[in-house]
């Protein structure tokens, strides 16, 4: 039977991410200080490929987004990059989880890794929590499509989005801004750079910001704080050195959902009938009221705190580079959803890696960079899974535990681009990569009954009692082998590009939190992708047009996928399992158009399909073989229009607006009730007036115009009244007003 979607009592079913949306492989309509007054459309430099090069030469599909163009849009929260990066959705929920092209998936279990990387500084960051709480004093964001197998390594199946920080310069100087909008939105963010010396320059930032509940019920806030300090040294003429520690922390009330989606079948989901579609209600009583929801005080509350450096030496015909980093993370998310459901994980988590490379000069022949990479991650996870009653897990509740977590990764890398005839090149590349997971923990049920519902083995006269069950967990999973990439690059004009590629990439595999000994299985094995891309990176009208495309095929394999069982002694389990095989081709076009010095249009459409081939995996009621798969608009289209007025005084008012259309999806694997988001418009504004030599700027922006309630994900539960449907929603409207000061 295909999708078989049972709706258990006190349990989450199927969860399952966000939207995802494709399109092209240069920036956004975003404005730079060079297109201002310009004739030409601004070059962009990408450290992409863990080198300084020009956007237009590279043979990746890749957007950067400016400092400035986060800024005139006032986006300090990474899951602000909604709608703003071609191919990308994220899904605030739990953690932010990232979709591109449709590769991506949401998981429940401590220790399973994201199909999509995340980097900050070209570093990887293990997990969603890690990531810093708040976009503070950023150059750009790159956004990588496709697998990055060979120069990132494992869980960059989707792809890649780095997080790239503005480095100590050479001159005094700094900036402060303030920013007031709806939903009691306040963000201060400063900056100043210290020259310490003919060697030495120093860099300090910080930020804080805070908003009230994007929901009625006050959930879906914002509480961010940061800070980096950054010390640079030109050691030699020769050797220079970077030092960065920083510090983040997030203190919120955490998510919400909203009830009964539209399209929900009432007859499938009693709790549904008679309950309206309001997007942005959240659930009532969350985290208060024992009748419609569990009586758990909710919170979501991270602190993070890395410290990383990189030490670069040119040599006489290249250059070595090494990269330490380290990285502690305290994670702690209790979120409730109705009387008989509530998730509450925790995570102590510390990271640390090294990479040492050695990359060819720029003015090589050959354009090459090779290096070796290790990380060792080190972890302490606690889970909640708390029930009050209900037909199946009778007022049981769970904890699991890993005692000890360790991930190691060893890897050998290498890419080169080298010359064939005149106007073509050899693109090739591999990384070997040896990965190890290894757990020791436990699962345990006891009884949790703080709404004092009748329950046979958890009566109402014992709220809490001690554990009914305790079993041993742990396991090993280990996976080696190679990725690779191989290709050719075909220059038709000084200014115009081809390309075509394949290539490969994996999302490592893991051990499942289940009882030693039982019938689930202990471990799951890896995803992986055989990508081919065909592109085209192209500038016309003496560079005032920009037109870039990229088609691309993808065949996926061992998708994982999350399942949920109950195992002897009321023992609930989140489980991953791996599916068998999946199909994602599509295209897009982007263009960019400088109309005058003072207009500016950007367009992108894109088209996708991504299915299931097989995906049957009876031990967790699944089979959506043929299934259009989650996050996986069929079609996407951006249209924006830039204007800058010159003032006579000197400054200049920039307006932008900017429309984009996401064609319809499925956000729950098995096409749940209630879990198709149809087709859906978002429109996103700005204006922002420059003073003489942009010593300060006042600017006015807007999200979402239209306010439409976009569903990015799926619940399935039971409430008070009977089964429901949940919804996690994308952003309302937002709209503020943010002063920027530079000296």
């Amino acid at each position: 039977m295909k999708a078989r979607h049972h709706v258990r009592a006190g349990l989450l079913l199927l969860a399952t991410g966000l939207g995802n949306v494709v399109a092209g492989q240069s920036s956004q309509p975003v404005r730079t200080e060079s297109d201002t007054g310009s004739d030409t459309l601004a070059e962009v430099v990408v450290t992409a490929q863990k080198r300084e090069q020009n956007l237009q030469k590279i043979a990746v599909s890749v957007t950067a987004v400016s400092s400035e163009a986060l800024a005139s849009r006032a986006i300090t929260d990474p899951q602000d990059l909604q709608g703003l990066v071609p191919g990308v959705q994220l899904q605030p929920t739990f953690n932010l989880l990232a979709y591109i092209r449709g590769v991506g998936n949401y998981d429940l279990q401590p220790g399973v890794d994201p199909s999509v990387a995340y980097n900050v500084d070209g570093i990887y960051i293990s997990h969603q929590y890690a990531l810093p709480t708040v976009m503070l004093d950023l150059d750009r964001v790159e956004v990588l499509r496709g697998p990055q197998g060979t120069l990132y390594g494992k869980n960059s199946a989707g792809g890649t989005i780095n997080f790239v920080t503005n480095k100590p310069g050479t001159d005094f100087g700094g900036d402060a801004s303030l920013e007031v909008g709806n939903y009691g939105l306040v963000t201060a963010e400063g900056a100043v750079n210290l020259p310490l010396s003919n060697q030495f320059d120093l860099r300090v930032a910080a930020s804080k910001t805070k908003h009230d509940g994007y929901l009625s019920n006050g959930f879906m806030d914002g509480n961010n704080t940061g800070a980096r300090v950054s010390l640079a040294g030109r050691l030699t003429d020769t050797l220079r050195a970077l030092l960065v520690v920083d510090h983040f922390e997030k203190d919120e009330k955490g998510d919400s959902d909203s009830r009964c989606p539209k399209g929900t079948d009432v007859t499938l989901f009693l709790g549904c009938a008679g309950v309206p579609w309001r997007p942005f209600s959240g659930l009532p009583g969350q985290g208060t009221d024992p009748t419609v929801n569990l009586a758990v005080p909710n919170l979501y509350r991270i602190a993070n705190t890395g410290a990383y450096g990189q030490i670069d030496w040119d040599l006489d015909s290249m250059t070595l580079t090494y990269v330490p980093s380290f990285r502690y993370v305290d994670y702690r998310d209790v979120e409730t959803y109705t009387p008989f459901f509530g998730y509450g994980p925790s995570a102590r988590n510390h990271l640390t890696s090294q990479e040492l490379r050695l990359a060819s000069s720029k003015d090589s022949a050959v354009d090459w960079v090779t290096g070796l990479y290790y990380s060792d991650e080190r972890s302490r996870d606690h889970v909640d899974v708390l029930g009050t009653g209900g037909a199946n897990v009778d007022g049981v509740s769970n904890s699991f535990d890993l005692f000890s977590y360790k991930s190691t990764t060893a890897a050998i890398f290498g890419q080169a681009v080298a010359p064939l005839v005149e106007r073509v090149r050899l693109i090739v590349g591999a990384r070997y990569s040896d990965d190890k997971k290894e757990t020791v923990g436990q699962a345990a049920a006891y009884c949790q009954n703080p709404a004092g519902l009748p329950s046979a083995t958890c009566p109402s006269t014992f709220p809490e009692a001690p554990a009914l069950v305790v079993a041993p967990t742990g396991d090993v999973q280990e996976h080696r082998g190679a990725t690779w990439k191989g290709g050719l690059e075909f220059d038709l004009t000084p200014t115009s590009m081809a390309y075509v590629n394949a290539s490969t990439g994996f999302k490592a595999g893991g051990v499942n939190q289940v009882p030693v000994g039982g019938t689930t299985p202990p471990t799951y094995g890896p995803e992986t992708i055989k990508a081919v891309q065909l592109g085209s990176k192209n500038r016309f009208l003496d560079g005032r047009l920009q037109l870039n495309a990229e088609i691309f095929h993808y065949d996926y394999r061992g998708y994982q996928t999350l399942g949920i069982i109950v195992l002897p002694g009321n023992i609930l389990s989140f489980v991953t399992l791996n599916s068998q095989t999946a199909e994602f081709y599509g295209g897009e076009i982007e263009a960019n158009y400088l109309l005058t010095r003072n207009d500016r249009i950007d367009f992108s459409v894109s088209q996708l399909t991504a299915r299931f081939r097989t995906f049957d995996v009876p031990s967790a009621g699944i089979d959506v073989s043929g299934y259009q798969v989650p996050n996986a608009p069929t079609y996407m289209t951006t249209v924006g229009y830039q204007h800058d007025f010159q003032l006579s005084g000197g400054g200049n008012v920039t307006a932008h607006v900017e429309n984009h259309v996401t064609g319809p999806q499925w956000v729950d694997l098995a096409h749940g009730s209630g879990s198709h988001q149809e087709a859906y418009s978002r429109t996103d504004a700005d204006l922002t007036y420059h003073s003489p030599a942009d010593v300060w700027t006042l600017g006015l922006w807007a999200r979402n115009l239209e306010n439409y309630g976009a569903i990015s994900g799926y619940l399935a539960t039971v409430g008070a009244s009977g089964s429901e449907t949940l919804a996690i929603m994308l952003p309302p409207r937002t709209f503020g007003i943010r002063a920027k000061y530079r000296f």
